[in-house]
């Protein structure tokens, strides 16, 4: 299931659940539509998701694990991002830790990543995910070989062991699950980005390459997940810009996303995005960023916000806002 269909699945759903105000189906309901909203980072979801092209950045993780190979500080990030606050109690918190290593190659980064997710639905289902990532950044000369490098080829790969299950003992066993009460399993990824020239990148990745079966009543398994995506960043003396563009494909349905960033004196960040699923209704997200050198250690603060125009009008103004908190060291 992709987030298009999502999207059309919760518009209906929602509808129908909020009329019956019957707590637990609801619950199982936003899970299955809404359980890949966890895997999201908060400065990515104010760009519109459109993140697979850029590097750097602990939340790269998410989208592309190539990302994650010219990180030049280590990162910690926690998030919290309640999903769709007035229509089911959800909680959705994300822990993330990013380390770089410096080969004694000159022109070789390797990088290491680790997060954790909890995601719970009205204290009834609770998901745990923990993910493991490893990426290398390789620098290629041009042709003139006393000149600097300036082509980065990003290779990575990640790991996410998820487990699902009931909070307590239920009599709705059946309903969520095939068999039993909980369901674990692992899920793979890779990817990789090149920048060619200092202001452009380019990205693919592939999400669920093993195509796990996630143990749940009514569904298969989780289908591959095709992503690409592109960046350009210009920097002036007090500004730098960032816009990105992305598609991801699954199950046959596209996704196109667009994102802009704009950093003022690099320590205020204006973001806004839009994701247009080809077969279903735009979001639209904004988000704002601030990060600050403390002596050796840096602070950053982000936030987002995303609306689906359809479900905003018709469920009681739904949105879905997020926050992080990010040191670098």
């Amino acid at each position: 299931m992709n987030k298009q269909t999502q999207d059309k699945n919760l518009l209906t759903g929602l509808r129908i659940l909020c009329a019956l105000k019957t707590k637990f189906y609801l619950s199982v309901f936003l899970l299955l539509v809404s359980c890949l909203f966890a895997s999201e980072g908060i400065r990515a979801k104010a760009m519109g998701g459109a993140y697979g092209s850029v590097t750097g950045d602990v939340e790269s993780f998410l989208y592309n694990p190539a990302g994650i190979g010219s990180a030049k500080d280590a990162q910690v990030q926690i998030t919290y991002n309640p999903l769709y606050p007035g229509v089911a109690d959800i909680r959705n918190i994300t822990l993330g830790y990013l380390q770089p290593f410096l080969t004694k190659k000159e022109h070789k980064i390797l990088a290491a990543s680790v997060y954790y997710n909890n995601f719970v639905i009205s204290d009834i289902i609770s998901t745990d995910t923990f993910g493991l990532g490893f990426a290398a950044s390789f620098k290629f000369l041009p042709f003139v070989s006393d000149e600097k490098p300036v082509t980065d080829i990003l290779l990575g790969l990640k790991f996410e062991y998820v487990n699902r299950k009931y909070i307590y003992e239920t009599e709705y066993e059946d309903l969520l699950f095939s068999s039993g009460n909980s369901k674990a399993f692992l899920k793979l990824g890779l990817g990789a980005t090149v920048r060619i020239i200092k202001d452009i990148a380019a990205g693919v990745y592939l999400h669920n390459l093993n195509q796990p079966d996630q143990g749940l009543a009514g569904v298969d398994k989780l289908p591959l997940l095709f992503g690409a995506s592109a960046s350009y960043e210009k920097a002036f003396e007090t500004l730098k810009l960032l816009g990105t563009l992305g598609m991801e494909v699954q199950n046959s349905e596209a996704e196109l996303k667009a994102g802009v960033e704009a950093w003022f004196f690099s320590t205020i960040a204006v973001r806004a995005g839009v994701e247009y699923p080809v077969r279903n209704n735009v979001r639209i997200a904004a988000g704002l960023g601030f990060k600050k050198k403390l002596g050796k250690i840096g602070i950053g603060v982000d936030g987002s916000i995303v609306f689906i125009p359809a479900i905003y009008h018709s469920i009681s103004k739904v949105h879905n806002y997020a926050v992080a908190l990010t040191a670098f060291f």
